[in-house]
């Protein structure tokens, strides 16, 4: 008699729609462990403190054997790593296996091209990003719509978005780099302005402060931080490879030749001609196309950039038949001033009450129109 098959769907649909939550809460380079949710930043003031974690990778980047600075066992307060963009033919975003002391295929071939004498602008986007992963215990997000608690969060975030804001208030004043500390440390003050590239959405760190914590960790509390050399993943040389020149993988093609390429402005390195048949990717939900946009956040072009895209005739069609954004704004109304008596437009990070001030935004557009 044949095993009666499960017909009753109750609890197993809600049970598959929390693990895909749960699975989009992350990166496909990122694993958190059990119980540890990720940290997303919104627009606006949020105060949160960043925990020391130990240590356990011996390549760390950070790693500085004449201070004995994230080396194993000692305690540090990032985990800092490298990420490839747009990677194989679904754009995905891989660590580089320079992270952890490993070659890494596509960095090979990025020298390569730099060596061969090709143009930056051509290939700059094949080198390497800089990001961080750090720890962090928010202590007030009431202005965030997401629901924090006061309990440990993975931070991923590009260097230019957070870490470069953060270098630059701490080189300000020496004094706050006890910010990490278990005891006697610092809370961050940290206003996130959101910014819009193309369709995507992203936030960076605009404003940085920092204040005296009300209370200190016990020592013992860094033995209970998640570990964030152990959340990255990382492909293999063959798998990076095979995705980086759309190759299928390694393991499953029976028998390959390679294609004869003719020679041809930019051409790429020659594909492996498969025998065997490769099933399309499904092509992703909404929501993920719109997480991947958002990857792209770092790396902004300026408007020049932009505009080398487009002819010299188009952009001057362009300019002629589109008012600019200053223009626009200009039409439509007085200027504004600042309501606590600052220069608005030019003093925009500059003052105490800017963190706070509704018309930060505004003010912060004029400051780089004008710059």
């Amino acid at each position: 008699m044949a095993k009666k098959k499960r017909t009753s769907f109750r609890g197993r649909i809600g049970r598959n729609i929390e693990k895909k939550k749960s699975e989009k809460k992350g990166t496909r380079y990122l694993v958190l462990p059990d119980g540890v949710e990720q940290f997303k930043p919104e627009k606006g003031s949020c105060k949160f403190d960043i925990m020391p974690y130990i240590v356990t990778d011996e390549h760390h980047l950070d790693r500085d054997d004449e201070n004995g600075d994230a080396v194993v066992g000692d305690i540090w307060w990032k985990k800092p790593f490298k990420v490839h963009k747009g990677i194989g033919i679904d754009g995905e975003t891989v660590v580089c296996p320079k992270t952890f002391g490993k070659p890494c295929p596509i960095c090979e071939h990025a020298k390569k091209l730099n060596d061969d004498g090709e143009e930056w602008d051509d290939i700059k986007e094949i080198f390497a990003k800089d990001r961080s992963l750090y720890v962090i215990i928010p202590i007030d997000t009431s202005k965030f719509e997401e629901e924090y608690k006061e309990k440990p969060y993975v931070f991923d975030m590009s260097y230019h978005l957070f870490e470069k804001q953060l270098d630059e208030e701490l080189g300000v004043d020496e004094e706050n780099e006890v910010f990490p500390n278990l005891e006697g440390g610092k809370t961050l003050d940290v206003r996130f302005r959101e910014k819009k590239f193309n369709k995507a959405i992203y936030h960076e760190a605009a404003v940085i402060k920092f204040e005296d914590r009300d209370a200190d960790y016990e020592d013992d509390y860094v033995d209970a931080i998640p570990n964030l050399d152990e959340m990255l993943t990382v492909l293999s040389y063959d798998q990076l490879k095979s995705m980086f020149f759309e190759q299928a993988d390694p393991d499953e093609v029976e028998e390959e030749e390679y294609e004869e390429v003719e020679e041809e402005e930019d051409v790429k390195p020659a594909r492996k001609k498969k025998t065997t048949k490769k099933t399309a990717p499904e092509p992703e939900e909404e929501e993920e196309e719109e997480e991947e946009e958002e990857e792209e956040e770092e790396e902004l072009v300026d408007v020049g950039n932009l505009l080398r895209f487009s002819s010299p005739g188009e952009e001057e069609e362009k300019t002629k038949s589109k008012p600019t954004r200053a223009k626009r704004k200009a039409t439509k109304g007085s200027k504004k001033e600042c309501p606590h008596g600052h220069t608005y437009g030019k003093d925009g990070n500059e003052k105490d009450e800017c963190g706070d001030c509704d018309l930060w935004d505004d003010c912060m557009d004029e400051q780089e129109k004008n710059e």
